[in-house]
């Protein structure tokens, strides 16, 4: 997977799904980008109220309502998951599929020969 730059390329439906993951039973109010983070107001229990999401963690979460260690994991797993993580950056372990054409040619010519041969029968 490649590395999406999550404060230019997260789509507004990706904010509100990971706003229910943090702080599910919100009402989601609006948003404000910046370049390396996501202001997000929402409102809860008639409260208005904003956090900033970051590409592994959110931060600036208002008073009372603190994150749980499982409430950021599962955040960070869905950042991981859309490609808005930083560990994406540089990960060596991140292989892209590789095309082998000479394969595709082998198998052509193959499939060329048995089509022949059956033709001749």
């Amino acid at each position: 997977m490649k590395y999406r730059n999550m404060a230019r390329h997260m789509s507004e439906m990706e904010i509100k799904e990971a706003l229910q993951i943090v702080y599910p039973d919100t009402l989601f109010r609006g948003y404000r980008r910046t370049d390396d983070e996501i202001i997000v107001f929402f409102s809860l229990n008639g409260k208005n109220r904003k956090c900033t999401f970051l590409s592994d963690l959110v931060e600036d979460v208002p008073s009372g309502m603190e994150l749980s260690p499982n409430e950021q994991f599962e955040y960070r797993k869905y950042m991981v998951a859309k490609g808005f993580s930083e560990l994406w950056l540089n990960n060596r372990y991140n292989i892209k599929k590789r095309k082998n054409p000479g394969n595709n040619i082998r198998k052509k010519g193959i499939l060329r020969k048995f089509m022949t041969f059956i033709m001749k029968k």
